[in-house]
């Protein structure tokens, strides 16, 4: 905690004390209460520890069940200074009390409200959408900001991500892009993850931008970065070619599940059609890899269906295979999400594979190709990529 009220009455906040301040607070005879539950705290300092108040004793009080480290604490002062530099009405560590909450940061911003947490550790997306739904209860918009050690970059464009990393994204709208945000206050810099692609349960591609925290503005944080066609396609034909060809270690139940149903199916990797394993912007709300589910509903759904067949969607066509919206409480309008199945649709659209009719329907009007060599599916994947570079990447929802 990096404040406290003295005897006088006074709010005491560290990081604006120099050395020579704090150590003499340390070695006064004044008395702290914590802002929050009026318990007794003293201030703790040192050469390795950020100076911070901590409770004389183990009691329940809603500053301490947050599990704050010198890293978090050193990163909430630069953020809340960085937004005060840009002259922008903030509060520190405020209590909530309607709500029993005590965001890092609260910003107002004309009449908006925005409640910033700095997240460090990991936690659930029960005790996300808990904090979420607090804020919300009181007009308060809140945005996660995680500490950039979860940042674990593969590539260029490729990322890392665990399950506590993927109940962090937002999307402001079914329209916007879905993005990540990380900061470091060891390097000051502050990164947006943005255009984000499931390559895997585990892996992302997304625009990754990378500031320099002293020479970006908040604003500046949210405007789009997104892919071009032609950048989007061209990174994916090398997901592609891998998907075809490396080798597999060790299968999950799920990734084991699918290999003997392409067994059932009579099919391998090399002889699946090119327009599966395409990408598609809300995957990240899937439970299954792309590859499932696409190769699932085009062997099952698709190829049995006659040229002329009207395809009909219901709403949320892959439902079972979804995450629940309590596992993505940023993600406003949930319920309004474009179905990943109607995004995969409209790129068999620009395909020429199927024509659209509506929102809700399509006709079938060409078969698919199976090749039956690597060299084939390597061929086919290719061409399939270079039709959808040429399309202009905003033909897609």
């Amino acid at each position: 905690m990096l404040q406290a009220i003295n005897q006088n009455g006074q709010k005491v906040i560290l990081f604006n004390k120099s050395d020579q301040e704090i150590e003499k607070l340390k070695n006064s005879k004044y008395s702290f209460i914590c802002p929050v539950c009026k318990g007794k705290v003293y201030l703790r300092s040192g050469k390795r520890v950020i100076p911070h108040f901590v409770h004389y004793s183990i009691k329940t009080c809603d500053s301490m069940d947050r599990g704050e480290s010198v890293y978090h604490d050193q990163g909430k002062m630069m953020l809340y200074r960085w937004l005060v530099h840009q002259q922008l009405s903030v509060k520190l560590e405020p209590y909530l009390q309607t709500i029993r909450q005590r965001p890092d940061i609260l910003l107002t911003i004309g009449r908006k409200r925005i409640a910033i947490e700095y997240q460090c550790s990991p936690i659930s997306p029960a005790v996300i959408k808990a904090r979420n739904d607090g804020y919300r209860s009181l007009g308060i918009f809140p945005i996660w900001i995680i500490g950039a050690k979860h940042f674990q970059r593969k590539s260029r464009y490729k990322l890392y991500i665990s399950s506590f990393i993927q109940s962090l994204i937002h999307q402001f709208s079914p329209t916007s892009s879905p993005l990540l945000f990380f900061f470091c206050p060891y390097t000051c810099r502050v990164i947006t993850v943005q255009d984000l692609y499931m390559i895997t349960n585990r892996m992302i591609l997304g625009k990754i931008t990378d500031y320099n925290l002293s020479q970006v503005s908040f604003i500046q944080l949210f405007y789009e970065k997104t892919f071009s066609s032609k950048e989007l396609y061209s990174i994916w034909h090398k997901e592609k070619h891998s998907f075809r060809t490396r080798q597999r270690g060790r299968l999950s139940k799920r990734e084991l599940n699918w290999h003997r149903w392409l067994y059932e199916k009579r099919l391998h990797l090399h002889s699946l059609p090119s327009i599966i394993h395409l990408p598609i912007s809300s995957q990240y709300i899937m439970r299954v890899s792309l590859w499932n589910w696409q190769s699932r509903w085009v062997i099952e759904r698709f190829i049995p269906r006659q040229n002329g067949e009207i395809i009909q969607l219901h709403h949320r066509s892959l439902r079972s295979e979804m995450y629940q919206q309590q596992d993505f409480s940023l993600i406003y309008h949930f319920s309004e999400l474009i179905d990943p199945l109607y995004q995969y649709l409209q790129i068999l659209n620009q395909l020429k594979i199927v024509k659209e009719i509506s929102a809700t329907t399509f006709i079938k009007l060409s078969d698919i190709d199976f090749p039956t060599t690597i060299e084939e599916a390597i061929a086919a994947d290719k061409k399939v990529i270079r039709q959808l570079q040429k399309q202009n990447k905003s033909m897609f929802p």
